[in-house]
């Protein structure tokens, strides 16, 4: 399913897949894991929003108050060689805008490692 686009019906049958193909283990390091994993198949079904960002434009308050509906803001090409998809204000990913059919995507080209509220890096 990496190059195909997941659409709704696809998001909501996704955590019963997650969750079924979580592997058990019962000994040492690997229960660890396992109990890991059974405790992040509970939160399969919590949604959360994506957000994907593709450019941050600075105007000045005059331009912002000229806007009206059909107003048009040029957003620069070079922001949508990637595009920062986050979830809760934090980046996880980077995309790329693709255009499959009649509809926009993004595919995701890389995971970002998550930040440390500490600045620490993660273990």
């Amino acid at each position: 399913m990496s190059e195909a686009l997941l659409n709704n019906a696809q998001f909501e049958q996704a955590p019963q897949a997650v969750a079924a193909d979580i592997p058990t283990a019962t000994a040492g390091a690997s229960n660890v894991v396992s109990v890991a994993a059974r405790q992040l198949a509970q939160m399969a079904d919590v949604p959360v929003t994506l957000v994907f960002e593709v450019a941050r434009l600075n105007i000045s308050v005059g331009q912002l108050l000229e806007l009206k509906q059909s107003s048009v803001l040029e957003v620069p090409v070079a922001s949508l060689d990637s595009v920062e998809i986050r979830v809760d204000d934090q980046p996880i990913a980077l995309g790329d805008v693709t255009l499959q059919q009649q509809f926009y995507g993004i595919r995701i080209e890389e995971f970002l490692k998550p930040d440390r509220e500490d600045g620490s890096e993660p273990a």
